[in-house]
């Protein structure tokens, strides 16, 4: 969302050799990404904390992004918003556990403003935050909602914020720690920052990892662990995306399990394939969480709620 890419992130540049989340150097190299654009790149995990991240562009490809960053839709799509509608009303519902009633939101990967919907219906006043021009001209012109390209130009455009959501969208930026302290800045002192992400799937990839190790062969194709983990430069586990919150300001006043069981099938054998794949994961993650009564963080889908120190 934020364009500054780090040093060492463009096509060419050195590998990143730190953790984000907990500044480990103990890295090693799980998997190599490759976008339908021709974008590539290196990913690799932490021993010390689990994360898996960007470590380095192999090559930009035709666009030099994901196919994520900004060029998703060439119109807009409606019923992606329609399809998650329930998703928003459970997640902004929780708000009022920390006493916010109303107030400004700032919606950081709104897409085509779904959430911003919900929240208007609850009473607050709203903008977004997008990378497609597609979501920002739909907003602007047909929703009349205020939007704009970064948390930044929005913070300097609307004010600070009572409240920052950011959902599905904190594992696109290429430095999260970056992004999440933007997205401090823009906050009222004690504003409150939603983070509701894809979590927990590290563990699968260090699984299969050791197998081929074991077995001195690959067992599984790179794009099958790419599909797993999803398109995205970072997999976040509990402790790390913790890591990462508080060393950005925040201090975390809840976490909640946001798994919702929804598998959408493709029509192809492979995507079907790994739609089940994904949601045998899912349970299993959801059962540990129950069975543990919490203790274990495994959920599929978390939601943080932090405030900014």
């Amino acid at each position: 969302m934020d364009g500054n890419i780090p040093k060492g992130l463009a096509e060419g540049g050195d590998v990143r050799e730190i953790c984000e989340a907990c500044e480990s150097k103990d890295l090693y190299p799980v998997l190599e990404a490759v976008e339908n654009t021709g974008f590539q790149y290196e990913m690799v995990c932490c021993r010390a904390c689990g994360l898996i991240q960007l470590s380095r562009v192999i090559s930009e490809g035709r666009k030099g992004s994901l196919i994520w960053e900004g060029e998703f839709w060439d119109k807009p799509d409606l019923s992606y918003e329609q399809g998650r509608m329930g998703r928003h009303k459970k997640l902004l519902s929780l708000l009022k556990r920390y006493e916010v009633t109303g107030g400004q939101l700032l919606d950081v990967g709104c897409s085509f403003g779904g959430l911003l919907n919900v929240a208007m219906e609850m009473g607050f006043s709203v903008c977004g935050v997008d990378v497609s021009p597609v979501a920002i001209d739909y907003l602007r012109s047909e929703c009349h909602i205020e939007a704009f390209y970064s948390v930044v130009d929005a913070a300097q455009k609307k004010g600070l914020f009572d409240v920052v959501v950011c959902r599905s969208t904190l594992f696109y930026f290429r430095s999260p720690i970056e992004a999440l302290r933007h997205m401090r800045d823009a906050l009222k002192p004690k504003g409150l920052l939603v983070i509701e992400t894809q979590i927990n799937r590290a563990w699968i990839i260090k699984l299969i990892k050791r197998m081929e190790k074991f077995c001195g062969r690959k067992l599984v194709s790179q794009s099958t662990l790419q599909s797993l983990i999803d398109s995205s430069f970072y997999s976040f586990g509990t402790n790390n995306l913790t890591f990462m919150l508080q060393r950005a300001g925040f201090n975390i006043i809840g976490l909640h399990n946001s798994y919702y069981g929804l598998l959408q099938l493709k029509p192809t054998l492979y995507s079907t394939a790994i739609a089940l794949a994904k949601a045998v994961l899912n349970v299993l993650s959801f059962v540990i969480w129950v069975a543990s009564l919490g203790h274990y963080k495994t959920a599929p889908v978390v939601a943080f709620y932090a405030t900014r120190d």
